[in-house]
């Protein structure tokens, strides 16, 4: 299932930062046009909703057990807007940056 983020900064900072703030792990449910997430704190005391729109092939749920590794990951990727293959086991991303690249 391909997963199109169209601002890799929001998506990071408006859905995933907050969830980290609160728990390690969550569930996200990714839906054609948007993306939600209910989690809860280690202690129970709190539940954060967030929800952010996207675009997706289709329906799945996602379970992330490290949201800031997938943060750093995220981050790494030079563009702004990019594509997820989401896979039954992993998170795959294709970029391909020649900007850094020097030929002798």
């Amino acid at each position: 299932m391909k997963l199109k983020l169209q601002s890799k900064k929001d998506f990071v900072n408006d859905v995933l930062n907050p969830i980290s703030n609160l728990n390690d792990k969550t569930v996200l449910k990714i839906e054609k046009d948007k993306i939600t997430s209910l989690t809860a704190s280690t202690d129970a005391t709190l539940v954060l909703y967030s929800e952010t729109k996207t675009q997706a092939e289709s329906d799945k749920l996602v379970n992330v057990p490290d949201i800031k590794k997938l943060i750093r990951v995220i981050d790494c990727v030079e563009t702004e807007d990019i594509s997820l293959e989401i896979n039954s086991n992993n998170i795959n991303t294709m970029v391909i940056t020649l900007s850094s690249l020097t030929i002798y």
